[in-house]
Order: C-alpha cells, then structure tokens, then sequence
C-alpha cells in the first residue's frame, strides 16, 4: 500500500493518501503556540489498516518540532497519547 501523509495548512488539517485518495485525515485549529485536535476521520474502505494511527504520530511529531503545545478535543488523539506516553509533554 503506497501512502503518504501531508501537512495541509490551508485546510489546517493532517491527510494520510492511499495512493491518490485521502484515506485518513486529523483537523485541528491553531490558537497561538497551541493545536486543539478535534476530529479524526478514517474513510470507512481503509478503515482497519492503522492510517489514523500513522497519521497522528506524524501530527504529534509535526506539531512537536514547531514548538507547539497541544489540546486533545478528539478522543483517537487522547487515546494515542493514553497509548504513548512520550507525546504527554506536548499536552497544554
């Protein structure tokens, strides 16, 4: 499965592409140095293949290397940390 992920500031929103179809995609929204995440979405035919689960360890790390803080509105953004905990340090 070919897939890349891209940050899409524009839509301030992480997506996950299986080959050319968004397969996964975090939104979020940026008020000052912190990043509420606030929905998750996975594509029902992908769903299974661990996308999201890529995806928001690529948002975490993204967010971490901009110096950002976050806040977890969307609960797969809250249980992926709950999971690894070397993300609770980004947590406002």
């Amino acid at each position: 499965m070919t897939k890349r992920i891209v940050h899409n500031t524009d839509l301030e929103r992480f997506e996950i592409y299986v080959k050319d179809d968004v397969g996964a995609y975090a939104d979020y929204m940026d008020i000052g140095d912190t990043r509420n995440f606030d929905h998750t979405v996975t594509k029902q035919r992908f769903e299974g293949h661990g996308l999201a689960t890529e995806l928001i360890g690529f948002a975490l790390a993204q967010t971490r290397s901009e110096g950002r803080k976050i806040v977890t509105s969307c609960s797969f953004v809250r249980g992926y940390i709950d999971t690894h905990p070397e993300y609770n340090d980004l947590v406002a």
